[in-house]
């Protein structure tokens, strides 16, 4: 039996694969953590049509107190859960450094009718503004 993809997405980095030079695809894991960063990373508003998509950490490039740490856990959290439908957020642990924030995000999904438990990790640096994952 062949070893079916459960969850296929577009690579974002947008490469060409050599023999077909269609887009490379990425699968399961990699496509959800994928989209789980692609809408931590939208602001509020950027995305057409949907101004509730995203979650709005640019507030965390100014106001990064444990207040607006705990506040974005929580907008994280119900962004997840209303626009990723293929996971359940377990946990969502936000950890301040003089300029990062690192906010790890522990997820159930089905794969295969198998439940699996993972986990993402999204920095913010502060003083850039730049997010890598």
């Amino acid at each position: 039996m062949a070893n079916k993809k459960t969850y296929t997405d577009i690579d974002f980095g947008f490469s060409k694969n050599k023999f077909t030079s269609d887009l490379n695809l990425i699968y399961d894991t990699r496509a959800i953590n994928q989209s789980i960063k692609n809408i931590v990373s939208t602001m509020l508003g950027e995305k057409s049509f949907s101004p509730k998509f995203g979650v709005g950490l640019t507030k965390l490039l100014f106001e990064s107190d444990h207040q607006n740490l705990f506040q974005a856990a929580g907008d994280i959290l119900q962004s997840l859960n209303t626009y990723e439908n293929r996971i359940k957020v377990q946990s969502v642990k936000p950890k301040k450094t003089d300029n990062d924030v690192s906010i790890v995000i522990t997820y159930k999904y089905r794969d295969k009718g198998v439940i699996s438990t993972t986990q993402t990790t999204v920095n913010v640096n502060i003083s850039s503004g730049r997010y890598s994952y």
